[in-house]
């Protein structure tokens, strides 16, 4: 994948890439991130929500106060991998963002703007697959749609993370009932960015009725 980032020259040859591979499993039989998924899903919805900061991450732009990118796999730093334009035209980790374009994103979840609640509401369902089994990871980790439903002291969550080999490591939790989101940005890799979320969590549920009852 990262010599096919760094020598692709067209969006089409991705999704020609991509159409030439063959399921990993039968739809409903099984989960599994994927990255082109992300891509083909994704969608114009930046400057409806006043998103002025958030775009396509082209390396050959000027970008003004735009982060460097390093991973950390040994003992120093190095710089992160440098992908073609068409390769990092996406929402599957090609995008630059700030925290503050995020909040825009996170507040229109909270208000219905992007999708009613009836919408966000089946997102925040466990996936079933076609054998009745969940799909989830190894630590039990539940997958809605498009989200993982992690919980914090019962208090329900969808959320999306992960990194980059770019050099970049976000998270970002939607507490279901709490009108709080937490959206952490990085410019390293890897960062165990899941427990610094979940401390910054605590400073605010600390002050909020303990909830009971919930998985």
């Amino acid at each position: 994948m990262v010599a096919f980032g760094q020598t692709v020259s067209k969006s089409e040859e991705i999704v020609a890439w991509a159409a030439a591979r063959p399921l990993k499993f039968a739809p409903g039989e099984g989960r599994s991130y994927s990255g082109t998924g992300y891509r083909l899903a994704g969608m114009s919805i930046f400057a409806p929500l006043g998103m002025t900061s958030t775009r396509v991450a082209n390396y050959q732009d000027v970008i003004l106060n735009r982060t460097s990118g390093y991973d950390h796999f040994g003992d120093v730093p190095v710089n992160g991998y440098v992908f073609t334009p068409p390769y990092m035209e996406s929402a599957a980790g090609g995008l630059v963002s700030t925290a503050e374009d995020m909040a825009k994103w996170e507040i229109a979840l909270e208000n219905g703007t992007i999708l009613g609640a009836a919408a966000l509401a089946q997102m925040a369902v466990p996936v079933k697959l076609k054998n009745d089994s969940i799909a989830q990871e190894s630590d039990g980790t539940r997958h809605g749609l498009g989200w993982d439903l992690p919980t914090y002291r019962g208090h329900r969550i969808i959320a999306h993370g992960g990194d980059h080999v770019t050099g970049f490591t976000a998270n970002f939790f939607h507490f279901m009932d709490d009108k709080l989101g937490i959206i952490l940005l990085t410019n390293g890799m890897p960062v165990n960015i899941g427990d610094i979320t979940r401390t910054i969590a605590g400073f605010y549920l600390s002050v909020l009725p303990t909830r009971t009852g919930r998985p």
